[in-house]
């Protein structure tokens, strides 16, 4: 039996091979990022592996932070390489974002890669604090 089996909402979208690679992809990125930013933590892919596919269960297919669709048959698909144009079509695609729970411990959430790209570093009140000046301003 697989320890990671296809969220139900996957099916006919993509492969369980493919699920589980960009799991793995996903889990190791983090796990290389978060042990140089906290050194002092025992972070483990196979961890990562469990709370990332947690989070992607909890979307149950959605972008978390806006309940849009995401666009799972992208997974894979990266965008080092491309033009602007060519990346501007993967921004409903899949992204894994960590969701700080002020105790110094963190989760993951599903978002996209605009969601993701637009929040960066911040929580998720820092993120509305500016939406505000920013639309205020506008």
């Amino acid at each position: 039996m697989k320890k990671f089996r296809l969220p139900v909402f996957l099916n006919n979208i993509v492969s369980e091979e493919t699920y589980s690679s960009w799991l793995t992809n996903r889990a190791k990125a983090h796990v290389v990022r978060d042990r140089k930013r906290y050194p002092d933590r025992h972070i483990s892919v196979s961890d990562y592996k469990i709370r990332i596919h947690f989070a992607v269960n909890e979307s149950k297919g959605k972008d978390q932070y806006t309940n849009e669709p995401l666009a799972w048959k992208k997974i894979l698909t990266y965008h080092n390489e491309m033009n602007v144009k060519e990346r501007r079509r993967l921004l409903d695609a899949p992204s894994v974002d960590h969701d700080f729970n002020g105790n110094d411990k963190f989760n993951f959430k599903i978002c996209s890669r605009r969601t993701n790209s637009c929040k960066n570093d911040l929580s998720v009140n820092e993120l509305i604090r500016f939406c505000k000046i920013f639309l205020k301003n506008q």
